[in-house]
């Protein structure tokens, strides 16, 4: 865990805060529900999936290649395609830089049909 410098949390702090939420999503939300013994998932994986995609937003909106690098080695991995589809609308719908994302996107999946 890296210590958060927004919300200047210390790591154990963070840590505490994290567990606490994870407590209240599984025990009022219904977001998060526990598998087996300490095991938590997400009710449904589109959850999972448009976090995933939220949280390379907000850590890449500002930078292109280096979201690029982020999401290059996971382009051809099918668990990643709802992520890179929300991501690129996300994007799109914020008018930040998707241009340049799916011309990458499609330069990739078109140099391999070739």
């Amino acid at each position: 865990m890296v210590e958060d410098k927004t919300l200047n949390l210390s790591e154990d702090t963070a840590r505490i805060e994290a567990k606490q939420f994870v407590a209240l999503a599984t025990s009022r939300t219904g977001i998060l529900v526990e598998r087996e013994q300490g095991a938590v998932s997400f009710i449904h994986l589109t959850f999972q999936e448009y976090f995933a995609a939220s949280d390379l937003y907000w850590r890449y909106r500002k930078t292109p290649d280096d979201l690029w690098q982020a999401i290059q080695p996971h382009l051809y991995d099918s668990r990643w395609l709802e992520v890179i589809l929300l991501l690129l609308g996300r994007l799109n719908d914020e008018a930040i830089h998707p241009a340049s994302s799916l011309k990458k996107f499609y330069a990739s999946t078109t140099s391999l049909t070739m």
